[in-house]
């Protein structure tokens, strides 16, 4: 038997499709129905402050990758790495908070729109836009104020997750998110110490 070449009578259209848009499947924070013996208004709860901290988490990421690059000083290259480090650590915490909230039954804020909207971070900080900080003793100063900010956040998700017996949020918030916060916070205090370099002259 020999094949025979297909051959359709049907208009190809070659022009490339759009305004396309797919049917919203559900309301923003939708809270699943999960048999994880914690009840809606629990998981609810926990759900908000997670995205509390996951929200102020992303804006923060962005405030160590963006200055990074723009600030000037003998201490350029050392608190470069650091920022980096510790941009990458952000969004590994980032990766966590969406993953527990997903397991919650919740929906992650990961939208800009939202982000804008939801993050407490005083944008711009104390007057002054943090792509317009330059010098290292600002910068260092405005980001340990965001932490700070996080940080109290992250302490009283932390005292109603535990009154509301969600352990597992609990434990993530102790162990993971807040000691990394904390940990940051002192790296950067470190850094703030006025320590005069010696120049060498030959």
């Amino acid at each position: 038997m020999q094949l025979q070449p297909y051959t359709s009578t049907a208009k190809i259209n070659t022009q490339p499709s759009s305004h396309w848009y797919g049917q919203k499947a559900s309301p923003f924070d939708p809270l699943q129905y999960l048999l994880i013996a914690l009840t809606p208004d629990v998981r609810r709860e926990s759900c908000n402050y997670l995205n509390q901290v996951l929200v102020n988490s992303t804006v923060l990421y962005d405030f160590y990758k963006s200055p990074s690059w723009l600030m000037y000083g003998n201490t350029f290259h050392q608190l470069h790495l650091l920022m980096a480090r510790h941009a990458k650590e952000q969004l590994k915490l980032i990766d966590l908070l969406k993953e527990q909230i997903h397991l919650l039954g919740g929906e992650a804020i990961d939208n800009s729109y939202y982000l804008a909207e939801a993050h407490q971070i005083d944008y711009p900080i104390n007057g002054v836009k943090i792509n317009d900080i330059k010098d290292a003793p600002s910068l260092l100063s405005s980001l340990l104020e965001a932490h700070e900010i996080v940080i109290r956040i992250i302490r009283e998700a932390i005292t109603v997750t535990e009154a509301n017996g969600d352990i597992e949020t609990n434990d993530l918030l102790r162990s993971k998110i807040l000691h990394t916060y904390e940990l940051q916070a002192w790296f950067l205090e470190e850094c703030w110490i006025d320590e005069p370099l010696v120049s060498l002259s030959l």
